[in-house]
């Protein structure tokens, strides 16, 4: 297209509206495609979510996108990540995080709980005197780096379990403790 005006002419290509930039005019245009040589269509695909992937990650799909005008190749398809929270565990980052109540006498003299983790339970060994609040590290528990093997740790709080129902056993037991105590003026 060429334009004058008073500073002279200028030329500007444009595609054609009528054959689209091909140089020639199809005798009967398509009533699907309108000329494009695509039509739309919605299809489901299965996607493959790598482990250790996190939210606002994108996955790239090759030519799984728009398709391409007139026989072009078809664009790329991005998806978005979002990881929705999990009923047991909080991540952060390649970490993970929970919370595991244990009973008096097993923060008091010690022992063994049964921990879950993303790989099967474990056991976690509690040492005599242990305290709500008190946090133990089970190294590579957590996630699974993106593309490596190494994983995050898993951190486990602890918190002291007050029962809300004694049996009478338990209340004479409790009793029995909390006089001992009471001889001995123990706090803690």
């Amino acid at each position: 297209k060429t334009q004058k005006t008073i500073l002279g002419a200028f030329t500007q290509m444009y595609v054609c509206d009528e054959c689209k930039g091909l140089g020639e005019k199809p005798s009967r245009e398509c009533r699907e495609c309108r000329g494009e040589g695509r039509k739309m269509k919605t299809e489901l695909i299965d996607i493959e979510i790598p482990a250790g992937i996190d939210s606002g990650q994108t996955i790239k799909l090759a030519r799984l996108g728009e398709a391409g005008w007139r026989g072009g190749v078809a664009g790329d398809l991005y998806v978005m990540i979002r990881v929705l929270p999990h009923k047991e565990f909080q991540r952060e980052g390649w970490d993970l995080y929970r919370a595991e109540a244990i009973n008096y006498p097993i923060a008091a003299l010690g022992g063994e709980i049964v921990v879950p983790t993303l790989t099967g339970n474990l056991n976690l060994t509690i040492p005599a005197g242990t305290k709500s609040g008190d946090i133990f590290r089970l190294r590579s528990q957590g996630i699974q780096h993106l593309g490596k093997i190494t994983r995050g740790d898993m951190f486990v709080t602890i918190a002291i379990a007050i029962p809300q129902k004694l049996t009478l056993t338990e209340k004479k037991l409790l009793e029995e403790l909390r006089d001992e105590f009471s001889r001995h003026n123990r706090v803690n």
